[in-house]
This record gives C-alpha cells, structure tokens and sequence, in this order.
C-alpha cells in the first residue's frame, strides 16, 4: 500500500486540479532531483533506489521517504524508472516580477517568451529550457495552453523549471495591453508577415508570441501586435515545430544583445 506522500505524488501527477490547488508538483528522475535540490522548494522525496540525491537531500533537512521498486512503478511515467521524485512547490511570480526582473547575469532580461494555446508538453518544456538557456526575463502561460507543471513538461525542461520564472494567467487580451502601456513591444509570430526575425531590433523590452502549432496567433491576438515576423522557410517545409520557431527568435535576439 502507498504511504501517504506517495499517493500525494501520484494525484499531483495525475490531476491538474491537484497540482493547482496544493501549488505543489512533481519531479520525477535523479537528474531533475538535483536540480529541484539546488534550485527549488523541494517539500519531500520519495525514493526506491539510494541515489546520491537522498545524501544531498538529507543534508539539507529535506524530508525523505523510501518505498519498494514495484510502488515506484506506479508513481512513474516512463518505463524505466531510476528511483527517485522529488514534490516541489511552485514559486508565485507574477507579471510584475518578470516586467521589473533585472539580472545584470542575464543578456535578455527585458525579454519575455509567451506560449499562446501550445499542445504538447514537449513544446512547452522545451521553451521554458530555451529562455533559460539564453538568460530571458521569463515565461508567461496563458489559459489553453498545456500545464507547465504537467510531468511530461516538467521532464522536457531538464531542470530549467527550477530556473525560469513562470506566470499563468487567465486573461490574455488584457495582460498584452497591461504590458504595452509598460513600455514593452508585442511581437507576434505569423506566417504572411512582412518583415523576417532578422529585422528587428531587440534591444527594446519585447514581449515575443509563439502560437498554436497548428493554427498560430489568434487573430484579436494579432490585431493589436506591435509587430509581426516570419521565420524564412526556403526550402519545402510548410513551417517550424513552435519550440524551433522559438528558440531561433530568441538566439537572434541573444545576438543582438551580445554583438
């Protein structure tokens, strides 16, 4: 039978709902263990296999639980589980934050990487990576768009989760026009538009939209855009995964910044 904080686990893992209303979610691998360790707010560990993890852990007071390999089974999402979760608390940022977030440490802090109506995790994870790759403000997450607390996103980050201020919000439309009256540039992503990701000057705070890998920008999205850029596709290719489309933007603006 699962002991208590194992059955947590398994509900924050399985149920959005949980996960909101505990403002708890999981970390699931030695490797993302690690780095909840050193960067998050790590509420207990559950474990099956003595990974260096459980030592680092313990030397800083955090709660350790250990189950058998079979219980474990049920807890994981992948096929070969290497022992070890970690639940962690999210950290509330808000709007303000990332608008006032100035690290000298980091190249595009007045760059934000908002994800409109994105589907799959692996997306999704992989932007939160990317921002934090390139030193970014933040990332904001607006309703539609996957959990960034959903495992399979949590995973796909590898540890950036702990790293990269997140924000959800509810209403889009207003947020975006919040932000313009702070100073910061909407720029939208679209197929048919005039200008290319080479043409713009990045060293004004921006707001960068990547939409829905199929459909993209929701028109009243687009409307009140400050700008709009395509990613040139000479080849035969219809378009970019959105992740791709993503991190190409922001490692031109990464350029911009240090050349």
């Amino acid at each position: 039978m699962l002991i208590s904080q194992a059955k947590l686990a398994l509900a924050l893992i399985n149920k959005k709902k949980i996960r909101d209303e505990e403002s708890l979610f999981v970390a699931e691998g030695e490797k993302l263990v690690e780095e909840a360790i050193k960067f998050g707010e790590v509420e207990f560990i559950v474990y099956s296999e003595d990974v260096s993890a459980i030592i680092d852990a313990q030397k800083k007071n955090i709660k350790v639980y250990k189950i058998s390999s079979s219980e474990m089974k049920k807890l994981s999402l992948v096929e070969t589980p290497q022992g070890v979760l970690a639940v962690c608390r999210k950290t509330n940022y808000k709007i303000s934050n990332l608008l006032n977030l100035r690290k000298p440490s980091n190249p595009l802090n007045s760059l934000i990487l908002l994800p409109i109506e994105i589907q799959d995790p692996g997306n999704l994870g992989t932007m939160i990576r990317v921002v934090d790759a390139v030193g970014a403000s933040g990332i904001i997450v607006s309703k539609g768009t996957v959990d960034p607390y959903n495992p399979k996103v949590v995973r796909s980050t590898m540890g950036s989760i702990f790293r990269v201020p997140i924000v959800e919000i509810d209403n889009l439309l207003s947020v975006l026009i919040g932000i313009q009256d702070k100073g910061y540039r909407i720029l939208g992503t679209d197929l048919v538009a005039k200008k290319t990701h080479w043409d713009i000057d990045y060293k004004q705070p921006t707001v960068l939209l990547i939409g829905n890998e199929s459909v993209g920008l929701p028109s009243d999205i687009l409307k009140i855009c400050d700008d709009t850029v395509k990613i040139p596709i000479p080849g035969k290719a219809e378009s970019l995964n959105a992740a791709m489309a993503a991190s190409i933007i922001l490692y031109e603006a990464l350029r911009h910044k240090i050349f």
